[in-house]
């Protein structure tokens, strides 16, 4: 009786330690591979990896329905399922002894590349620094995400800043702002808009806003862009309610607009705006120097590097760096890449990348090779055992 538990248990580790599981995996890897790498023609590479590596489930749109139904299954499922197939070949095929400890640690090193790869599509973070020279900033910016801030300005000394991120903004929801006395209430949400100033053209135009410039503003929504260049202009509109239930007015808040909303209320001054998301450092940042080269007698950039001055969380000068094209700079916990440069010579783009699983490829491939030559020896050591 003791016995079938056990019984039951080892034969759903064989079931799933199925070799056609392991075909299913490597196939429906090689499909998103291939489709990801075929779209990348029409779609930036950061639309591809949200679609189709990023994610648990790639969807089909269904526009008429507004539903988005799953077709395939995403990078992370597919991760998810070879890691649990993988631990339960493992453990029902190969017998823990000297012999197979090649064969364990190479198993042990794919499943930890697994992981390493998982840990990093779910929490790294890529972000710009974009510098003007002499230019301080303790912040980066998402290249792609964006957020709607309400700032509180009325001390002189600091800015009292909340963030409500765009994956967090739906219509009809509400956020009671904290350190406010406002409950926000978002109104519309459009992922891509057109704006534009209302004219005479514009009949049975309907205002989305009663504060602000957004009264006289035209929104078209429009798909969003899928190349990595094109900057969407996410347009939102957002009413503002007191502690009592009193609207105070609605505004119509983007990117696309060039200035943020301001306004007062019981003697304290704020102003509403959607911003690229922002990421801050208790260290900061200054350009110091620019050096851009290109080929003679063409416009081929051949090498840029900045030279930075780096403060500590105090804000006191720490040291004197250079960032060139293979030189990066590693700095608690992140990595500072010269990336890109502005018009004039005299503005610096730099890459910040947060990766908490970067060291495990460097990892997984030195135990796949220690693994390697563990099954080497142990195997030709038989082979002269038999000989002699």
């Amino acid at each position: 009786m003791n016995n079938r538990p056990q019984l039951k248990q080892f034969k759903i580790i064989q079931a799933l330690a199925s070799l056609r599981i392991t075909i299913a995996c490597l196939f429906c890897t090689i499909v998103l591979v291939l489709i990801g790498t075929l779209e990348q023609t029409d779609s930036g590479v950061f639309a591809v990896q949200e679609r189709y590596f990023r994610c648990w489930f790639v969807y089909w749109p269904i526009e008429s329905l507004d539903l988005n139904l799953a077709i395939f299954p995403g990078a992370y499922s597919l991760s998810v399922i070879f890691l649990i197939n993988l631990s339960a070949a493992t453990i029902s095929r190969f017998r823990f002894n000297r012999k197979g400890a090649g064969i364990l640690l190479i198993h042990f090193s794919l499943a930890f590349l697994l992981l390493g790869e998982l840990v990093t599509g779910l929490f790294s973070v890529e972000s710009q620094i974009t510098l003007e020279l002499g230019e301080v900033t303790n912040y980066s910016q998402s290249p792609h995400a964006k957020e709607l801030i309400l700032v509180d300005t009325t001390d002189p000394e600091y800015d009292q800043i909340v963030s409500i991120p765009e994956k967090l903004l739906r219509s009809g929801k509400r956020y009671k702002i904290p350190h406010s006395p406002f409950t926000l209430q978002v109104r519309h949400v459009f992922p891509n808009a057109e704006l534009s100033y209302r004219s005479e053209h514009d009949v049975g135009f309907t205002p989305l806003a009663n504060r602000g410039i957004g009264g006289e503003i035209v929104v078209r929504p429009v798909a969003p862009s899928q190349q990595d260049h094109i900057v969407d202009f996410l347009t939102v509109s957002i009413a503002l309610i007191d502690e009592q239930g009193r609207s105070l007015g609605t505004w119509l808040l983007s990117n696309g607009l060039s200035a943020s909303q301001v306004f007062s209320f019981s003697g304290h001054h704020y102003e509403l705006q959607i911003r690229r998301a922002r990421h801050y450092e208790e260290h900061s940042i200054q350009l110091s120097e620019f050096i851009h080269e290109i080929h003679a007698g063409t416009n081929v950039p051949k090498s840029f590097c900045s030279k930075i001055n780096l403060f500590n969380e105090k804000q006191e000068f720490d040291r004197e760096i250079s960032i060139s094209m293979n030189q990066p700079l590693h700095y608690k916990g992140k990595t500072y890449y010269q990336a890109s440069y502005g018009e004039g010579g005299n503005v610096s783009v730099l890459q910040v990348v947060e990766n908490p699983g970067k060291w495990v490829p460097y990892i997984s491939s030195s135990l796949v090779a220690i693994g390697l030559l563990m099954q080497f020896f142990s195997s030709l050591s038989q082979f002269r055992k038999k000989k002699g």
